[in-house]
């Protein structure tokens, strides 16, 4: 018997798992709308890397 908890979570493990590749395929296809060296696209690249940095942190 499954829990009502463990079928949300399987339930969001399933959502993760089409929305992930959609996303990547997305951005395959996408550019920046900014130039590289531009001051925005600079405080975004710096900002997904602490995002990162932190989500890693988080699972550790």
């Amino acid at each position: 018997m499954v829990h009502r908890s463990q079928k949300a979570i399987y339930s969001q493990a399933d959502m993760l798992m089409w929305i992930v590749p959609f996303v990547l395929l997305f951005g395959l296809f996408t550019g920046s709308a900014w130039t590289e060296d531009h001051l925005l696209a600079e405080i975004a690249e710096i900002g997904g890397l602490f995002l990162a940095f932190l989500a890693m942190i988080g699972r550790a």
